[in-house]
């Protein structure tokens, strides 16, 4: 397991999220082929099983793909709609 993949099992078991076996290197080909993915070392070590979590092994492509979107979709909603917003792109207000 990698440190990554440490820090954050201990944070989610920590918040009470249930998790399962980390993904496969096969899965994870197949997960990282169709999606950008920063946080493999999280996914082979732990699979979180969470309504807000990816579902990474048996999810639907599209729902993912929603999943994925939505930070993009709500960085541009926020830049559009608080043009005065001075928070930098790094979240650093």
């Amino acid at each position: 397991m990698g440190a990554v993949g440490d820090v954050a099992v201990s944070v989610l078991q920590e918040a009470g999220v249930t998790l399962a076996a980390g993904l496969t290197d096969s899965e994870i080909d197949s997960v990282h082929a169709c999606f950008a993915c920063d946080h493999l070392d999280l996914l082979k070590t732990a699979l979180p099983l969470w309504e807000r979590w990816p579902d990474w092994r048996d999810g639907d492509d599209a729902e993912l793909q929603r999943m994925l979107a939505w930070p993009v979709e709500s960085f541009v909603w926020d830049v559009l709609h608080q043009p005065d917003a001075s928070c930098t792109p790094r979240g650093v207000c």
